[in-house]
């Protein structure tokens, strides 16, 4: 059963699925509501100076020695204190202590177990001989009645498929006793490794390693020390921080889990408040935060060296990076806004307070005014919760089953392509011709061009031709084919079967002939030359099998028999139900042909250039040549035409879904008529409540096609598992699928436009709303 591999596109379509859900996470947390604004009154704390620290692990757990013995040090961990610093994983593999008897004996008990489930692949040996007793007394069967075959043959042959049958039984049970047993073994000797084995027992830091490699150690010896990411407070440099005008201070502060330091600057500037950043010096981001900064503002300066002078100095423990902050209290009444996404803040004041200051604040609330159409279309689209899963709904299902049609119908014609071109070839150089008008040089690609050449059928001069395209770079392989038709006779059928004479070494790395082979070996039809290999149902046509018989009939009337060595299917059925390959000497003795080769085929590195090489070989070597795109014309034009029809079918589903989406924008538009007209009064342009419905659009658009390839993909897989008997022009019994980006592509495209033109006509009325009419004839 062949069945397409694409492993590197699967993992391409998985990574593409991730970078789509992290870019939406990104996206969310940066088009969140960025501030609120809430009372403050005076004394209220409104931010923190932040000072030195020395942090240490909360959590230390020491790893010891199960057992005594000889240690062997796992490879990240092989440098020994060397290794101290490196993060860990909970379960991951630290060390082992060497036992060489248990090691042995479960190499050796793998080996006998994967030995013995190969021999259970292979059929049992009364299994042959039942098949062949049962064929007789099915024979028998049909013969007994007429009264030529004794009842007692009948009888006797009855009982040998019974005994054959109880002994085909016993051998089956012994069989599978045989596995279990070994597999128990296994399992035995791989817990007697497990327990020798020494394992990290959370997820932390290595911070201590009391052995060395090879080093004999005894039962209850402490091993390592695995610290914990979080860390706490451990103490404080300084006690209380006082910032004297336009100066700063620089201390250290040291880790005590890595063993690094880094450095703490405070700043103080009159003009622009109180200022502390914390830097670092290469530890790890977990264990503290790298920058830290706060702000603060006064009403006056007197207020300002007040609140620097007589602020209190407090200590705070928090669960990952602790310090010792100062924390500024309020000198006056009025509002603080604080941003809720990051660890920064900002404040404004208002009320009593002057007006609000410019700068960094201005720049955030510009940044908020950008995001407010969304953060609004965000809320009109979870008002209507139903209409909004409907038209999910409909997105979802559109690309899903988009992505799923496109890659059946390619699957099965990229099936098509890789097995013509595995048993035809790319590219196929035939008899040479010479052009009537009397030129040397006539292109091979123009029309009329057989009335104006003279055939002659066959090739003599072979092995130049294939010297010099071998030159090519795109040429991998090349090899000469005597092909004719002939009368094939087994057993008591005949039928017209089409002859290959190949070379079986060129022939080999020029086609998939060997992956082919589904009964008997390529080798016993390479070392004899009276041997021949046959197609699939060609051989189920002339009822016969490997080692079998077959009967040739030549040109001249006289029958050749020949050994059928090995069955081969390409999986196309015109190709198995006629062909049978030959050795090239023997194939031009009995076709009686004078020349070498009837033709010369290619596998070419990138078979879709085959018909730019094949015009090229046509005027270098004046011998016709045909790419397989030429060949297979027909059925490629078929496979197209199914593609082409299927995707307009299901891009109706995606147009239908804009429907709905028109619709229910259209509903919301009705239903917020007020609530726009309040917008537009409040100062948002008609550009401003366009975005908002085209806004709505996007979203549906974005987690339509972000769930609807992933369900898309979910159907390929599903499908690419579904049994199916196909048994006319291709051979397969399952579904065929490719995995292709460009499927996902073409249906998020086709989901945006279908959304972007449907939310355009209801973002456009919406902005054509006058509020002055709406509010005078509201009761609002």
């Amino acid at each position: 059963m062949h069945s397409l591999k694409l492993p590197e596109s699967r993992r391409v379509l998985w990574v593409v699925a991730a970078l789509l859900i992290l870019i939406c996470g990104a996206a969310y947390y940066f088009f969140m509501p960025v501030a609120e604004v809430a009372i403050v009154k005076r004394g209220t704390a409104i931010s923190a100076v932040y000072g030195t620290v020395r942090i240490e692990p909360a959590f230390v757990v020491h790893v010891r020695a199960q057992n005594a013995g000889f240690i062997q040090l796992a490879e990240e961990f092989s440098a020994g204190r060397g290794a101290i610093g490196k993060t860990v994983a909970k379960g991951q593999l630290l060390a082992s202590i060497a036992d060489e008897a248990t090691a042995r004996q479960l190499k050796q008990a793998r080996a006998d177990y994967r030995a013995a489930a190969e021999r259970a692949k292979l059929p049992l040996p009364s299994q042959e001989l039942l098949k062949t007793a049962e064929d007789n007394l099915h024979r028998i069967e049909q013969v007994v009645a007429s009264g030529n075959v004794p009842a007692v043959e009948y009888e006797k042959s009855k009982s040998e498929v019974n005994r054959l049958r109880g002994a085909l039984e016993n051998e089956r049970i012994e069989r599978d006793r045989n596995l279990q047993s070994l597999d128990e073994a296994e399992k035995k000797l791989e817990s007697q490794m497990r327990a020798s084995e020494i394992r990290a027992p959370m997820d932390g830091l290595l911070s201590a390693v009391g052995t060395i490699d090879s080093e004999l150690v005894s039962e209850g010896n402490q091993l390592f020390t695995i610290s914990s990411r979080k860390t706490y407070v451990r103490e404080s440099e300084s006690a209380a921080l006082r910032l004297p005008k336009s100066t700063f201070r620089r201390t250290r502060f040291v880790d005590s889990t890595g063993g690094r330091s880094g450095h703490t600057t405070l700043h103080d500037h009159f003009g622009n408040g109180e200022a502390a950043r914390q830097s670092h010096g290469g530890h790890d981001r977990r264990n503290e935060h790298h920058h830290r900064h706060a702000r603060e503002r006064a009403a006056r300066a007197d207020a300002r060296s007040d609140c620097r002078s007589s602020a209190p100095c407090e200590t705070r423990n928090h669960s990952e990076a602790h310090d010792q902050t100062r924390i500024p209290h309020a000198r006056f009444h009025g509002s603080i806004e604080r941003r809720l996404a990051g660890r920064s803040c900002r404040r404004e004041r208002s009320g009593s307070a002057s007006s609000r200051s410019t700068g960094s604040s201005a720049t955030r609330r510009q940044f908020a005014e950008m995001t407010a159409p969304l953060y609004i279309a965000l809320r009109f689209a979870t008002h209507r919760k139903r209409a909004l899963f409907l038209s999910l709904v409909g997105v979802v299902f559109g690309v899903g089953i988009f992505i799923c049609t496109q890659a059946q119908t390619q699957g099965f014609a990229q099936f098509f392509i890789d097995s013509t071109i595995g048993s035809n070839g790319a590219l196929v150089v035939r008899s040479r011709f010479q052009p009537r008008s009397g030129d040397m040089i006539v292109s091979g690609k123009t029309t009329n061009t057989a009335a104006r050449r003279n055939i002659f059928e066959g090739i003599t001069n072979v092995s130049e031709i294939m010297r010099v395209s071998r030159q090519f770079s795109n040429v991998v392989a090349c090899s000469p084919v005597v092909r004719g038709t002939v009368g094939a006779r087994g057993g008591f059928q005949t039928t017209t079967a089409e002859l290959f004479g190949i070379d079986p070494v060129s022939h080999l790395r020029t086609t998939d002939l060997a992956k082919q082979i589904v009964d008997g070996k390529f080798d016993d039809f390479r070392n004899n030359t009276s041997s021949v290999i046959v197609g699939y149902r060609l051989a189920a046509q002339l009822e016969i099998g490997t080692g079998d018989t077959i009967q040739l009939l030549a040109p001249g009337g006289e029958y050749w028999r020949f050994n059928v060595a090995a069955i081969a299917r390409s999986g196309v059925g015109t190709i198995d139900s006629s062909r049978i390959y030959a050795h090239g000497r023997v194939a031009q003795r009995l076709l009686k042909k004078p020349y070498d080769a009837s033709m010369i085929i290619y596998k070419l590195r990138d078979p879709d250039r085959a018909p730019a090489l094949a015009t090229h070989f046509e005027n270098l070597f004046q011998h016709t040549a045909q790419s397989w795109q030429e060949r297979e014309e027909g059925t490629l034009q078929i496979f197209s035409t199914l593609r082409i029809s299927t995707a307009v079918t299901v891009s109706l589903i995606i147009l239908l879904a804009g429907f709905g989406i028109f619709n229910v924008l259209t509903m919301s538009v009705l239903s917020k008529v007020r609530e726009i007209a309040i917008l537009r009064s409040m100062g948002y342009r008609r550009i401003d409540i366009s975005a908002i419905f085209l806004w709505q659009g996007a979203l549906i658009a974005t987690v339509g096609s972000i769930i609807g390839c992933m369900l898309g993909a979910l159907l390929t897989f599903t499908v690419s598992h579904v049994p199916i008997h196909v048994r006319g022009l291709l051979y397969t019994n399952h579904f065929l699928v490719v995995w292709d980006w460009r499927h996902y592509f073409w249906a998020t495209v086709l989901a945006g436009i279908a959304v972007c033109i449907a939310s355009y006509v209801p973002a456009r009325r919406a902005a054509q709303l006058q509020p002055v009419d709406t509010l005078r004839g509201s009761s609002l």
